[in-house]
């Protein structure tokens, strides 16, 4: 079974068959509070594998490194100062989300604690649900596209996916620069003949700030074929690549999980995570070594950060409680992350992936 009490309620398990008015309303204010609290910090650990936050204006400039070499010099030469080398541009929109559990005089004699309980159980399920598709979103839309910010000082801003062919260019292992493009996409299904892994952990690999471990989150469609190529270990506990000092893939899922529902093993150097927030057919590769890859933009202020709750009283007969939630996502390291379409030979965002078209 599922938890079935939010945090704030867990205190009140014993009166959840009582009716809602019979408790004195700051101690209902007080649980939905706490349990709005509690999940924002649960939301924030669900995304860190993909997710930090960014600081400062919603604009920044990425520096990824000069010249492979330094500067030749004669006998009596001096070297020239340099340039800070290449870097491309990103920018991270907002989107904006509210749902509200409310009541007429009626419904408010009648609910009682533990339905007040459910109803905010709903509401995170509802934000977890509105994040994670926009995080998702974020990496999987390709092509570039405009957001009209609220603030007339930023403006509008150009919202970049990861790398797709465009004219930003990335460094390799050699320290060469090159254009990159991290979407791609098979007609055939998974298989020990068509096998993405290697081309995508190759993406990944050529790029010397995205350090190890590898993930790669994938729908239970695409996880299960992973599971049937002949390069997977399923749990193992002594595996070199995933094998830290004392901790290994048997003992250290945490660190992988993410917003993923289980660990299944290893395959071509990823570690492989099940997800059914993957939508099929679109697994995706992380870099979690170093930074991570995406940033979120929330308003400074942090009585707008994480999922606020607003008590409201509109009139005689109705009150009730608000939430809102202001957030956006957009790669920072835009060749942290890998996609991979299957069963279809042209890549496009999954249906409701979009980001351009994502309300809010």
């Amino acid at each position: 079974m599922p938890n079935n009490v939010a945090y704030g309620f867990h205190q009140l398990q014993d009166i959840f068959s009582q009716r809602a008015n019979e408790v004195n309303v700051e101690v209902i204010t007080t649980a939905i509070e706490a349990s709005a609290a509690a999940h924002t910090q649960d939301m924030e650990a669900l995304l860190e594998t993909l997710v930090q936050p960014l600081v400062g204006p919603p604009k920044k400039r990425v520096k990824v490194g000069g010249s492979s070499e330094s500067q030749p010099l004669s006998q009596d030469g001096t070297p020239l100062p340099e340039r800070e080398g290449a870097s491309y541009e990103i920018s991270v929109p907002f989107w904006r989300t509210g749902s509200s559990i409310g009541f007429n005089r009626e419904v408010r004699e009648k609910i009682t604690i533990g339905e007040l309980n459910e109803k905010m159980l709903e509401r995170q399920r509802q934000d977890a649900g509105w994040m994670i598709r926009r995080l998702l979103a974020s990496v999987y839309t390709r092509s570039e596209w405009t957001y009209r910010d609220d603030s007339d000082d930023i403006g509008t801003l150009s919202i970049k996916g990861l790398a797709n062919g465009d004219t930003d260019s990335y460094p390799d292992l050699n320290g060469t620069f090159a254009v990159d493009d991290h979407y791609s996409a098979q007609a055939a299904a998974i298989d020990d003949v068509n096998n993405p892994l290697p081309a995508m952990y190759s993406e990944l690999y050529e790029h010397p700030f995205n350090m190890e471990p590898f993930v790669l989150y994938a729908h239970p469609t695409e996880a299960t074929a992973i599971s049937l190529l002949g390069g997977f270990t399923e749990n193992p506990t002594l595996n070199p690549f995933i094998q830290y000092g004392d901790v290994t893939l048997a003992n250290g899922v945490d660190d992988y999980l993410g917003f993923g529902n289980r660990v299944m093993g290893v395959c071509n150097q990823f570690i492989i995570v099940e997800s059914r927030r993957i939508p099929a057919g679109y697994p995706l590769g992380v870099a979690l070594g170093g930074a991570r890859p995406v940033f979120i933009r929330e308003e400074p202020e942090a009585n707008l950060r994480g999922l606020q709750m607003v008590p409201f009283v509109k009139d005689s007969n109705h009150a009730g409680f608000d939430f809102y939630r202001k957030a956006g996502f957009a790669p920072y390291n835009r060749v942290g992350v890998v996609v991979r379409r299957i069963g279809n030979a042209t890549y496009a965002p999954p249906s409701g992936y979009d980001a351009s078209t994502l309300p809010g």
